[in-house]
């Protein structure tokens, strides 16, 4: 899960339950989804960290998803997705939604961080903690 730490200096981590957290440097737009990009998903069912590459966006019913080909067994839908870790810091790509799993090779879909922050009408914290004065 994307987690926001209780701090005066707000700091985002990736939840990755027995792996170490990850750093959050902020968001990646959903018009940055193409393919080819290569995303990352930890889950807590699955354990351990997968990556691979995004090749369909698709629409089902009234979800915008986007898939990527991840070695998946299931069951991690509600985890982090984010881009390939570089110096302990990723950027949040989206949530697991489904996994579709074809002649034992799994792919991931998730709905894009910022068409669940538009959904709640949120903001994605920068770490920056803004105070009036």
């Amino acid at each position: 899960m994307f987690a926001l730490d209780q701090v005066p200096q707000a700091a985002q981590h990736i939840d990755r339950g027995s792996l170490t957290p990850l750093r959050v440097s902020g968001w990646l737009p959903t018009r940055r989804h193409r393919e080819g990009l290569v995303v990352c998903f930890s889950g807590r069912t699955s354990g351990m960290q997968r990556c691979g590459r995004v090749y369909e966006r698709i629409l089902e019913g009234r979800r915008r998803l986007v898939c990527a080909r991840v070695k998946t067994t299931g069951g991690d839908s509600g985890g982090p997705v984010y881009t390939r870790p570089r110096e302990g810091a990723v950027k949040a790509v989206g949530i697991v939604m489904a996994s579709r799993i074809f002649f034992g090779r799994g792919d991931l879909c998730y709905a894009p961080i910022q068409t669940v922050l538009d959904s709640f009408g949120a903001e994605f914290p920068t770490g920056v903690v803004r105070t009036s004065g």
